[in-house]
């Protein structure tokens, strides 16, 4: 399953016909680093693989990504970009499963909006 998330359109839900899977990896394909800041929605630190219908957060953050994705229910899996400051679109891949089978969400971060420098301003006297 392929997934693209952008600015203009940053959430997309995946819902699935059982609620006895569990998020297991997220990892990028493209060597960009970020670290997994990952919690349940009590706000205690939890690590993969999760549970089955067990409900989290993973915060997904680096230098130039910023995104998360969420097991809100044990049929819904909420995708969010908040950021990806890269000139090119970065490609992960979440692997949800259960005991039996595994299957690959392959999730496609358009980049988003860049901070510019529209002028300097010096002030000779501070300098």
């Amino acid at each position: 399953m392929d997934v693209a998330i952008s600015e203009a359109d940053n959430r997309k839900e995946i819902n699935f016909k059982s609620d006895n899977w569990r998020l297991i990896e997220i990892v990028s394909l493209m060597g960009t680093h970020f670290t997994n800041r990952a919690y349940t929605s009590d706000g205690e630190p939890v690590s993969f693989p999760y549970g089955e219908i067990e409900p989290a957060v993973v915060h997904c953050l680096g230098d130039y990504i910023d995104f998360h994705v969420e097991k809100s229910s044990g049929k819904k899996l909420q995708l969010t970009l908040h950021e990806n400051l890269m000139n090119a679109d970065v490609t992960m891949l979440i692997t949800v499963g259960n005991e039996y089978s595994q299957q690959q969400i392959k999730l496609l971060l358009a980049p988003t909006s860049k901070y510019q420098i529209d002028s300097v301003v010096y002030k000779w006297e501070e300098l």
